[in-house]
């Protein structure tokens, strides 16, 4: 085979196409120049190749700084669980002195039986019309006017036409704007409570860490320290009422104890007094309007700060739509609705002087409860102004008028 044979232009092949075979045959020819020289991979070696970090000599002063480098973050570490130990083990002692303190030395029972609950409540004196229905004729009391009236969850949802008590949207209206998880916590809304105390310390505060449970305490044991103890008692206490009483009725009590302005407490008279009618009658936006007195009573009366109280009344309305107790329609009719205040005592039958029959109904009564009860005056008075009494006298409003007249005649003094 001749040696031209094999010295083809190396551009005349295909890369792509054809393969090219490299034999050892003796007939192939070499370039021996065109390989690398020792020279080349040195400079590729020296170039390229990574090279290894030198050996970092070893002296007393290299040993000193990774020996000091090594104590100061054992040290750090050490710091931070030593502080972490102690933190741990204050927090332990704390809450464990608190809980010997609470279990040990706060009163956690309130003596109010719920069921018979003895509050200031009103004295009524009642009279005989002429087809002989009995009537109210006037009420008494002493520095409360209250009237108690009576609430079943089960009737007022059911809208039971023989249903006389607390409208099913009135209590409502209270559970969502003062304590929307009434139904679930066990007298302490504990997630309230805590943003109540972060929104103290950051002086921003919207709403108060009570609930309807811890408010009753208050209103029934009077108890209003204003110390830290005073707040433990009432936690205790409502946990106490919760464990021994039923919702519907704590719920019950609350509402016939708030303060509603006016010298008036309980949804009663409230009604009656703000509304001229009795709290079985009320509407839905008299309802939350209501509902709305009892942050701040003077603040938001409707007879004295009408704007204030729709403003409120309006975020009641909201709120009992939100948590699902009233439809949209519902929610916007009310909120439409101009409140028609009345706002009379006149209507609550008190009178600044007495008749000459009450002046002796009275003495009589306190009389009778001297007698039966063992009380010196002074007790028997205060209990028949703040009993709840209901008497039914013999008094004809008909005739009483006709002598009232006559007696206060000029003509016949």
């Amino acid at each position: 085979m001749d040696y031209k044979d094999y010295n083809k232009d190396i551009n005349s092949f295909d890369n792509n196409d054809d393969n090219i075979e490299i034999s050892s045959s003796k007939d192939t020819v070499f370039d021996l120049n065109s390989f690398a020289t020792d020279e080349d991979y040195n400079d590729i070696s020296s170039s390229s190749a990574p090279q290894p970090k030198p050996k970092e000599k070893i002296t007393p002063y290299t040993l000193w700084k990774k020996l000091r480098k090594t104590l100061k973050e054992t040290s750090t570490i050490k710091i931070f669980l030593s502080l972490f130990l102690v933190f741990v083990i204050t927090g332990c002692l704390v809450v464990g002195s608190f809980l010997v303190y609470v279990f040990a030395f706060v009163d956690g029972t309130v003596d109010n039986n719920l069921n018979q609950l003895k509050l200031n409540y009103t004295t009524t004196i009642y009279t005989q019309n002429s087809s002989g229905k009995w009537e109210e004729y006037q009420r008494l009391h002493g520095e409360d006017n209250r009237i108690w009236v009576h609430y079943d969850k089960k009737q007022a949802a059911a809208k039971d036409d023989d249903y006389d008590g607390i409208p099913h949207n009135l209590a409502m209206a209270f559970v969502s704007i003062e304590d929307r998880r009434f139904f679930e916590h066990d007298g302490v809304d504990w997630k309230r409570t805590f943003g109540a105390f972060v929104g103290m310390i950051t002086n921003n505060s919207t709403f108060g860490g009570s609930t309807i449970t811890q408010q009753l305490v208050k209103n029934i044991t009077k108890d209003d320290d204003r110390k830290a103890s005073r707040k433990v008692r009432e936690i205790m206490r409502a946990r106490y009422l919760e464990g021994e009483y039923s919702k519907e009725v704590i719920l019950e009590c609350y509402m016939n104890t708030i303060a509603m302005g006016n010298g008036l407490y309980g949804v009663e008279v409230a009604a009656e007094f703000y509304f001229g009618k009795p709290v079985t009658e009320l509407t839905l936006a008299e309802c939350a309007s209501l509902a709305g007195i009892t942050k701040s009573p003077e603040f938001y009366r409707p007879d004295k700060n009408l704007e204030n109280n729709t403003k409120r009344r309006n975020s009641i309305l909201y709120e009992m739509y939100d948590q699902g107790y009233i439809n949209k329609e519902e929610y916007e009719a009310a909120k439409k609705e101009e409140l028609n205040i009345v706002a009379d005592r006149g209507v609550l039958k008190e009178t600044q002087i007495n008749s000459y029959f009450v002046d002796a109904l009275i003495d009589e009564v306190i009389q009778a409860l001297m007698k039966t009860y063992n009380y010196d005056e002074s007790k028997a008075a205060a209990n028949f102004y703040t009993g709840g009494y209901q008497i039914y006298s013999t008094l004809d409003p008909n005739v009483q008028k006709s002598l009232e007249s006559v007696f206060t005649d000029k003509a016949y003094q």
